[in-house]
C-alpha cells in the first residue's frame, strides 16, 4: 500500500506541541521579571530608610517614609545601635496561584552620621 505523500495538517500538530512549550516559557519569564522587580523595590526601600535613619530622622519620619516607599506584602524592621541594619522582607505578588511566591530579603548596614560638628 503507498504511503500518503501530503503533509496536509502537519503545521497544526507541530504548534499543538510547540504552543504549550512557549506559554510555559512565557509564564516563567513573566515570573522570573516579577522577582527581579520585587528584589529591586526592596533593595531600594532598605537603602532609603538606612539612609533615613543615618541621617536622624525621628521614628515618626521614619515611619511615614516606609509607608511611602513599601510595596505591599512588605515588612521592613530595623536597629539602630551600634550601626544602623534594615532588613526588608517582601513577598512578590502572585501571578499564578499554583507558582510559588518565594520571600524576597534585604538588608541594608549604615553607620550613622556624627551628631557634632567637626572641629577645625
Amino acid at each position: 500500500m503507498p504511503r500518503p505523500t501530503s503533509e496536509r495538517g502537519a503545521v497544526v500538530a507541530e504548534t499543538a506541541v510547540a504552543l504549550p512549550f512557549l506559554l510555559t516559557l512565557l509564564l516563567a519569564g513573566i515570573w522570573c521579571t516579577g522577582l527581579v522587580i520585587t528584589k529591586i523595590q526592596s533593595i531600594d526601600v532598605s537603602r532609603d530608610v538606612a539612609r533615613a535613619l543615618a541621617r536622624g530622622d525621628s521614628p515618626t519620619q521614619v515611619e511615614s517614609l516606609i509607608r511611602q516607599i513599601s510595596p505591599p506584602n512588605t515588612t521592613v524592621t530595623y536597629r539602630t545601635a551600634p550601626t544602623i541594619q534594615v532588613t526588608v522582607k517582601a513577598i512578590p505578588r502572585a501571578f499564578a496561584p499554583f507558582l510559588p511566591a518565594p520571600t524576597q530579603t534585604t538588608q541594608a548596614t549604615i553607620h550613622p552620621e556624627p551628631t557634632q560638628p567637626a572641629r577645625r
